[in-house]
């Protein structure tokens, strides 16, 4: 998986969603933003959960943005008007509050 969901055991009340591509800046791809919707959704769907913490991994960047590798391709399917997987964003829309850390520096500094 590109993002990941945990649940810390010391913080129930905490989820921590991970984007999880160091290799390549923690970019967004759509097989990342898929993880990550369903990370929220997951979120939004556990009443125990009262904030989540948006993190990337590694110690390069918390997240390069777009993957343009992966999205200009898609986005060119798009616009020649070739079927393109289906968009599956519903349930991203959480009403906790998010807390994203800009560096896995700043991270370490919050668990301290």
């Amino acid at each position: 998986m590109a993002a990941r969901l945990e649940l810390p055991a010391d913080h129930p009340h905490v989820a921590v969603v991970t984007i999880d591509r160091p290799a390549q800046a923690n970019a967004l791809d759509p097989p990342t933003l898929r993880d990550l919707a369903a990370c929220w959704r997951a979120v939004a769907a556990d009443p125990e959960i009262r904030c989540a913490v948006l993190t990337g991994a590694g110690e390069r960047s918390f997240c390069a943005g777009m993957d343009m590798k992966t999205t200009i391709p898609a986005a060119e399917r798009f616009a020649r008007g070739e079927r393109i997987e289906p968009r599956r964003w519903r349930g991203c829309a959480a009403w906790r509050p998010r807390c994203s850390p800009a560096s896995t520096w700043r991270r370490r500094s919050c668990t301290r």
